[in-house]
């Protein structure tokens, strides 16, 4: 699922427990790709947090790199407006009720600063927060359940209803074509088969600032496909490809700049030679000595994708289970993502693989 004919894609992956969560954007190849691309809500991961947003985090009970470490959110930053895709933790209980909500918080300050700077914003992803009654099956069970008196009464459902138009800066694109449609619903429990009667919640959303509202044309959520215990929700904006700038191909997160697929693997026999019936046994042996020379010659140096230049050889000397390990960083040095391409590293990263002299 990283390279897909005919996408770019753009992958985080949870840090702290391998398959855990992760997001992922495909953008078709033939538009432009983002300006920017930041990877985390804190700006902790890749640096890009000014500080307004340090301060900000600063002040949560949880540490930003604990509140990124799952691959929850890319940002894309196209211009003409700021893509979100975000999969937020669940608040099925308390137990992480501190780190959810600054999570939230975190997000929310991201969008209020995209705003004050006169972007438009785009949020898509699972909120994991019911806002409305009408977006529950069985709103009284819930309530009951959490002994409430009002349905928003719940954190979390709390901070979605504050983003969310008339309250927050905001649209809920599926309510503002069916604002009014009952069962609109996009997750159900499928250990106890709820899906078939649409005994579900609807939790994914796609949100946009109001600036984008004379660009709405049309949004809604496709049930009919299976395959998850969520279905796709969808939106269609006008927005020309041509007003958007090309974008940095060079971004880290992007698939085709992931070290695993810049180069394929050679299989073993391909660093042998066939033998001829015609050699000595003495010149099998060289051929043969030769072969084995091969396949224990250290690793050539690896080129970086975005310059094609020598990379640099580094080795980790921070403990951890890394410590002493060798690998190659593009050799130009480290600047802003807007900035020329050409005098700034690309971000290509690879592990030296050792030889089997090493191992």
């Amino acid at each position: 699922m990283a390279i897909i004919s005919g996408y770019n894609a753009y992958h985080s992956f949870s840090k702290a427990k391998l398959g855990y969560s992760g997001t992922a954007v495909y953008i078709k190849d033939h538009l432009p790709l983002p300006v920017k691309v930041s990877e985390g809500i804190t700006g902790v991961l890749d640096k890009t947090a000014d500080e307004e947003m340090t301060h900000f985090v600063n002040t949560l009970a949880t540490p930003a790199e604990t509140l990124d470490a799952e691959g929850r959110c890319i940002i894309l930053d196209f211009d003409v407006f700021v893509l979100f895709n975000i999969y937020f933790p669940n608040y099925a209980s308390e137990a992480r009720g501190v780190f959810i909500m600054d999570y939230y918080a975190c997000v929310r300050k991201r969008i209020n600063m995209y705003l004050a700077k006169g972007k438009q914003v785009i949020l898509v992803g699972d909120v994991n927060a019911v806002h409305e009654e009408l977006d529950h099956c069985d709103p009284k069970e819930s309530m009951r359940v959490n002994n409430l008196e009002d349905f928003k009464d719940l954190p979390h459902r709390r901070w979605v209803d504050d983003l969310i138009d008339p309250k927050g800066p905001l649209i809920d694109m599926a309510r503002h074509f069916h604002p009014n449609r009952k069962g609109m619903f996009t997750c159900w429990n499928t250990r106890i088969n709820a899906r078939p009667a649409n005994y579900g919640t609807r939790i994914d959303y796609i949100l946009a600032s109001k600036g984008l509202k004379d660009r709405f044309i049309y949004a809604d959520i496709q049930p009919d496909i299976k395959g998850s215990d969520h279905c796709p929700v969808y939106a269609d904006f006008d927005i020309t490809p041509d007003t958007l700038p090309q974008g940095n191909e060079f971004s880290a997160l992007l698939t085709t700049n992931f070290s695993e697929f810049s180069n394929k693997q050679k299989k073993l026999h391909s660093y042998f030679t066939a033998k001829s019936n015609t050699t000595s046994s003495s010149s099998s042996s060289s051929l043969s000595n030769a072969a084995w020379s091969t396949l224990f010659r250290p690793p050539q140096v690896p080129k970086c994708r975005g310059h094609n230049e020598t990379c640099i050889e580094r080795t980790v000397t921070k403990k951890g289970p890394n410590l002493g390990r060798v690998f190659y960083l593009c050799p130009k040095p480290v600047g802003p993502q807007d900035g020329p391409k050409e005098l700034y590293s690309c971000n290509f990263f690879a592990w030296k693989q050792q030889s089997s002299k090493e191992k």
